[in-house]
């Protein structure tokens, strides 16, 4: 869904609107179904309601609304209104489609019902949307990973048995099995992954829960991945609405069933096939090949390093080349250090070819190197025009930038999220979904923002993050970028108020027995750390007086009030003063309107008495 906006809108007391039992209202079919966005479109899932801050966007449209038709929206079983919004003749153009949302706090699974009830203005006759069953399936397959300190891992999930049991000498009749797992469900896929060979198990049937799952490996695949003393094999799980199982610990495999007469690499700088790259210290890394009776001077040495990220996603493959120069010694290839830095938390196969003369072909043993070290993240997002953290609410055209990634590829959903807050607390989303092709792969993927859903957080503030999901389903989410959004420096704050002051402008020092009253009211988007302060400026430094306060918890949304101390009313007799106040949040600023008054005596009324 490209550029759709959603309106302002507003949040109701649950207490105060009722859903209408559907006999008694015309049922309107022409009204669009509901639509939640959700990060899979078969369903909510879990993703979905991690950050409590990121209520469920749904998007109703295309409507014809008028000023002050309104929709209200229901989710579930819930009889009150969940959200609703009110078109006013102001609202910004938005082609028909309008945004309301849910609280996480209301989303449980199962299969739920999503509508909203439409009331024109001035008729009031409420018209039924249709009913939008949704898929909402919190529950993770294999059940939540008991131990953050493996986040690929899922310590939950058995160990896959292999079968034939030993070691395998065929390449015939191989397969995997796996014990029943926690929140196993109709619909689940199982991959199983043979030495990085995906093989995909077709969804569950509702007589397979409860069992174990049994996966044929086919003869092609085991001769694929070749020979080894440790063929990694491994599975996850995905569920219908795309919940992620995370890895199974793998069961290692010795495999003599193929073509692969020569012994695999080593590598001197992974003891116990772990490569740990803050040992490294940024130092290439040495994988010989070893002398054998098979290998002669002039033969020519194909080396391959496969690389799987932490998530088992597929990179490309390093590659390089050499000719045997020296008889009866070992080769060796110097891997770039940077080659590693993708796939921390994941996997690297090593294996060489070599080519002898006649053309004839020798294939390697593998070597697999768990690597260990803190997985590469994706980049912030980057959004043009801020500065210092602020973003300008009178930018046109704002451009959001989504940097390249490392495992980026062709057929790549890259989802922008825009969730804002508005200065009295409303919540401004945009988001967005952008298709790599093959051209975008290496380049920045830019976003343009609709003014109006700049202009709206005028006072407040702004998380931007986006989210990647892959042809296989793998999901990434960003780190969130965190912006203040300017005041709107167009509109002044509203002036203080002084007591005592007359009608047209005079402040009598007679009246001041004390200190002069200043009064600030309550301004938009006041808040706990705002530091606020009074400006009062006579013509000259012995009249001039300034101080400030910073709002709490408990003088927010309050008046506040200074004391001005009557010397400084008093210097000032029969001159001009300037009373305003700035408002300093962050490293926002925001300036009010001057009040200018007089200080001067004012006459005592005459009394006449007649004689």
């Amino acid at each position: 869904m490209q550029n759709l906006t959603s309106p302002e809108r507003r949040h109701l007391s649950l207490n105060t609107k009722k859903r209408t039992p559907m006999n008694t209202i015309q049922t309107l079919p022409a009204l669009p179904v509901p639509l939640p966005l959700s990060y899979n479109p078969q369903g909510i899932g879990d993703v979905d309601v991690a950050d409590p801050a990121k209520p469920i966007e749904i998007l109703i449209g295309p409507i014809n609304l008028k000023p002050k038709d309104r929709i209200d929206l229901f989710w579930g079983t819930h009889n009150e209104v969940i959200d609703t919004y009110t078109h006013s003749s102001d609202s910004p153009n938005t082609n028909g489609f309008f945004s309301l949302y849910v609280d996480t706090r209301w989303v449980q699974s199962g299969l739920t019902d999503v509508n909203y009830l439409y009331t024109p203005f001035p008729s009031n006759i409420q018209e039924h949307s249709p009913v939008n069953k949704i898929v909402v399936k919190l529950e993770i397959p294999g059940g939540r990973d008991p131990d953050p300190a493996t986040p690929y891992e899922n310590e939950k999930l058995d160990i896959p048995t292999v079968n034939p049991s030993g070691v395998i000498t065929s390449p015939e009749g191989v397969s995997v099995t796996l014990d029943a797992y926690e929140n196993m469900a109709t619909g689940d896929s199982i991959f199983i992954y043979w030495h990085g060979i995906r093989v995909e198990h077709p969804p569950l049937t509702a007589d397979q829960l409860g069992k174990p799952v049994t996966v044929s490996i086919d003869k092609q695949i085991i001769i694929e991945a070749g020979d080894s003393e440790n063929i990694v094999v491994r599975y996850d799980v995905r569920d219908v609405v795309n919940n992620w199982s995370r890895f199974s610990f793998p069961a290692y495999v010795a495999v003599e069933a193929g073509n692969s007469s020569l012994q695999a690499p080593i590598a001197p700088q992974a003891p116990n096939m772990e490569l740990d790259l803050d040992k490294l210290a940024g130092a290439d890394v040495q994988a010989l090949v070893l002398s054998n009776v098979n290998i002669a001077i002039g033969d020519i040495i194909n080396f391959v390093m496969e690389r799987n990220t932490a998530e088992g996603i597929q990179l490309e493959s390093f590659t390089a080349s050499k000719v045997v120069q020296i008889p009866g010694s070992f080769v060796e290839f110097l891997i770039p250090n940077e080659q590693f830095h993708p796939i921390a938390q994941g996997r690297a196969r090593l294996k060489y070819t070599v080519i002898k003369d006649t053309g004839e072909a020798l294939r390697s043993k593998s070597l697999t190197l768990a690597v260990l070290g803190q997985p590469q993240q994706l980049s912030l997002p980057q959004v043009q025009g801020v500065t210092n953290g602020i973003l300008n609410p009178d930018s046109h055209n704002v451009i959001t930038q989504v940097p390249p990634y490392y495992f980026m590829a062709d057929g790549h959903d890259i989802n922008l999220v825009w969730i804002g807050k508005t200065a009295n607390g409303e919540t401004v989303m945009h988001q967005e979904v952008k298709n790599l092709n093959a051209d975008d792969i290496g380049k920045s993927i830019e976003y343009l923002i609709p003014d109006e859903k700049v202009g709206a957080l005028a006072g407040g503030s702004l998380e931007v993050y986006y989210t990647v999901t892959t042809y296989a389903k793998a999901f990434f989410k960003s780190p969130t970028l965190r912006l203040l959004v300017d005041v709107d420096n167009s509109t002044p704050l509203e002036a203080p108020v002084v007591d005592k002051l007359s009608a047209d402008g005079i402040l009598d020092p007679a009246d001041v027995p004390l200190e002069a009253i200043v009064r600030v009211s309550p301004y938009r988007a006041m808040a706990e750390g705002d530091k606020v302060t009074i400006h009062w400026e006579g013509v000259d430094a012995e009249g001039t007086y300034g101080t400030y306060t910073v709002i709490n918890s408990g003088t927010v949304n309050r008046e506040t009030v200074f004391r001005i101390p009557k010397r400084y009313v008093d210097a000032n007799l029969n001159r001009l003063v300037q009373v305003w106040y700035t408002v300093q949040h962050g490293d926002r600023i925001a300036e009010s309107e001057k009040l200018a008054i007089t200080i001067r005596e004012m006459m005592a009324p005459v009394s006449y008495t007649h004689l």
